[in-house]
């Protein structure tokens, strides 16, 4: 696994605004906290180790200021958009006045990053990463995974394969996150 590219991708997340938000396959090291997020293993291919989990950049101090034991509200659902349908996961946490989205793009083309949906179908709990100003996650958190990723998947495989472009033509269409939030389910 190429390391640099990993601390790249962390770069990119400490250096953007507060609130960004982003899904990616991460491996946590079990012999210590630490998390490691790849680009190309030796095979070319993800290992069985790693797992999708959600990122968040946060303010200093912030994600300890959640508390001891947070409620965090998660809903997803799809977009549909000139044959894109686009997977988002709205993120609300207690105390901060906005709401998180992450969207995932089942058909990209990205080398080395398949869909998650399969994988996050099959997981009891969602790890959220809160990172702040170190390239290590200041805070990690599980929550149960209660979304309908079997509807999600469904919704997809009715629709025939898209490029990139298309999927950000789609998410860049996509109705504020609070009217997505507002959406039945």
């Amino acid at each position: 696994m190429n390391e640099s590219k990993s601390i790249d991708f962390i770069e990119f997340l400490l250096n953007d605004e507060v609130g960004t938000s982003v899904w990616n396959w991460v491996r946590k090291d079990q012999l210590s906290e630490y998390y490691f997020i790849p680009v190309v293993t030796e095979s070319n291919c993800l290992t069985t180790d790693y797992s999708p989990m959600f990122l968040f950049k946060m303010k200093p101090g912030e994600s300890w200021r959640l508390g001891e034991r947070v409620q965090i509200q998660l809903k997803a659902g799809t977009l549909k958009y000139q044959g894109v349908v686009a997977v988002y996961l709205l993120f609300l946490f207690p105390g901060i006045d906005f709401i998180h989205e992450v969207w995932i793009n089942h058909y990209t083309n990205l080398e080395n990053t398949p869909s998650p949906l399969f994988k996050l179908q099959q997981m009891k709990q969602i790890s959220l990463l809160l990172y702040e100003s170190y390239e290590q996650p200041e805070r990690v958190i599980k929550i149960a995974n209660n979304l309908d990723w079997a509807r999600l998947i469904a919704d997809i495989q009715k629709a025939s394969p898209w490029t990139d472009i298309q999927f950000d033509v789609a998410k860049t269409a996509a109705p504020p996150s609070n009217f997505l939030w507002n959406l039945k389910s």
